[in-house]
């Protein structure tokens, strides 16, 4: 059984499962719905963010136990440091590790190989034509190019096979 499979409540959390964004003027939000009290934007880090949250709202919290933050030096709050892009990152691989991810990704993955033959075998990576409306023209005849070689190649029988004319 995979980390992301597993509900928060049964797995330690990371600073992936907080709610935060790079806008100090909305609130981090906890995996149990608590706002943070204080977000403070790193001046030398722009990527790092530091929450703090109040102490009696974490210690009477449900996911307290597998919480990552920290009691601060004062004593009077949890405080949790955050690596923005460190966080973006994981959510990327969670949701490419989930079903999601591989539908919303299939439409991209089947236009690819599009766009590599259109590249690689009629040179739409390198246009020798300048100029917007030269250039749209140029892509539409290389795509129209392309279609109708796939359109000849699928209604061309394939050698060797038997077709019902023939058979």
């Amino acid at each position: 059984m995979e980390v992301e499979d597993v509900a928060p409540e049964q797995r330690p959390l990371t600073a992936t499962d907080f709610a935060v964004d790079a806008n100090v003027e909305d609130p981090a939000v906890c995996p149990a719905g608590h706002f943070a009290t204080e977000q403070i934007q790193s001046v030398t880090q722009p990527n790092r963010v530091e929450l703090t949250f109040e102490r009696q709202t974490c210690e009477d919290c449900a996911l307290f136990h597998a919480c990552p933050a920290q009691l601060n030096e004062d004593g009077d709050g949890y405080m949790l440091p955050v690596d923005l892009k460190a966080v973006n990152i994981e959510r990327r691989r969670r949701a490419i590790a989930s079903g999601v991810f591989k539908e919303r990704y299939r439409i991209r993955a089947g236009i690819e190989a599009t766009a590599s033959e259109l590249k690689r075998r009629h040179g739409l990576g390198s246009l020798r034509v300048r100029g917007r409306w030269r250039v749209v023209l140029a892509v539409h005849l290389k795509a129209l190019a392309c279609n109708v070689k796939r359109m000849v190649r699928a209604l061309t029988p394939k050698l060797g096979a038997v077709s019902p004319a023939t058979g």
